[in-house]
């Protein structure tokens, strides 16, 4: 379960770096609960890739400028870039391959 954890890190890391957010809302962005995001939090508080300030009563959250904030964000965009990648079905050849393949037998 390990790679689910890591993946609400990342998720957690993207979502901060468009805004800073608090708890409850990046709750309800990525779908999980309040608990497991204040876990996540203090666990990136802890790593000094992320902190707080006080808004009221509420802690709102913001990426720090650090080096291990840094490798958190690449580690993030590293996660998120398979994603946002285009898809092809199993059975079909990836965009492109068909083409390569068709070039190579002309000339032989």
């Amino acid at each position: 379960m390990k790679h689910v954890v890591q993946n609400i890190i990342n998720e957690v890391i993207l979502c901060l770096e468009n805004e800073d957010l608090h708890a409850r809302a990046l709750s309800g962005l990525l779908g999980v609960s309040y608990i497991t995001i204040g876990w996540k939090l203090m666990d990136l508080r802890k790593e000094n890739a992320v902190d707080f300030s006080m808004k009221g009563k509420n802690k709102v959250f913001f990426l720090k400028r650090t080096v291990e904030e840094r490798n958190a964000a690449m580690m993030a965009e590293i996660y998120r870039q398979p994603r946002s990648a285009p898809r092809w079905k199993r059975s079909s050849e990836p965009p492109g391959f068909s083409m390569q393949f068709s070039s190579i037998r002309s000339k032989g």
